[in-house]
């Protein structure tokens, strides 16, 4: 009854959808022993933040401005879905990653590096969404962490890993000169992928790791690169 609910709310009036906001961001923390998979936290995310893979519409309540949303409310609930076991749930959160403000961030990228790191256990077909964002956030912050990530969550031995390679490499060169401390994890994944494709004359994904080490081998670029703790260390504007 809670995510059928959750699922109504967004195709109800412009105020009927900004007075759900609070309950619902509650209603992602709210523990219930009947529902151990936490299908009601997905539903509350999908009403919140962004409808379910493959749907357009309703436009989810969020998508579009954080504005006014209590942040005592919004943390905790970010933090949570970033944990769930659905990588559905999880993904939900990356559209409002362009409404965050610096402060935002502070609070939330720790989470966002964790759900990173660890593939999402169930609806795995969707899993890399939540960490594709999360690589495009840090690089464009130039968090140091993102460029191991960036190799990392390449993967070649795990199914869609032409769906990853791509992205993470353009993440990757955003770093510039910087990136040369992962050229050997990065040679390393070019080896794996060649090995992959084996006598195919052409590899799509080979081609685009060799143009990737040759970009951050002669780049001459070096961005200003801070740790994650650095980040969350510096002075906010009030």
């Amino acid at each position: 009854m809670q995510s059928l609910a959750a699922e109504a709310l967004p195709n109800l009036s412009a105020a009927a959808r900004q007075a759900s906001v609070s309950d619902l961001l509650a209603m992602t923390l709210r523990p219930n022993p009947a529902d151990p998979r936490r299908m009601a936290q997905r539903a509350a995310a999908v009403a919140l933040f962004s409808p379910y893979p493959g749907r357009r519409e309703p436009k989810s309540i969020l998508a579009e401005s954080l504005d006014g949303v209590d942040r005592k409310l919004l943390y905790p609930a970010v933090q949570a879905l970033l944990q769930n076991d659905d990588s559905v749930a999880r993904a939900s959160v990356r559209k409002v990653f362009n409404e965050l403000t610096d402060r935002d961030l502070v609070e939330l990228l720790p989470a966002i590096v964790q759900a990173i790191e660890r593939l999402a256990p169930s609806n795995e077909m969707f899993g890399d969404g939540i960490r594709l964002a999360g690589l495009d956030l840090l690089s464009r912050l130039h968090i140091r962490e993102g460029m191991t990530l960036c190799v990392a969550v390449m993967e070649p031995a795990r199914c869609g890993a032409g769906k990853r390679v791509e992205p993470c490499v353009q993440y990757l060169q955003r770093y510039g000169a910087h990136a040369k401390a992962v050229l050997p994890q990065l040679r390393e994944v070019r080896t794996q992928l060649a090995a992959a494709a084996g006598a195919k004359a052409k590899n799509e994904q080979v081609d685009r790791v060799d143009k990737c080490i040759a970009a951050i081998e002669s780049s001459t670029v070096r961005p200003t690169v801070i740790s994650l703790s650095e980040f969350k260390s510096r002075p906010l504007a009030k």
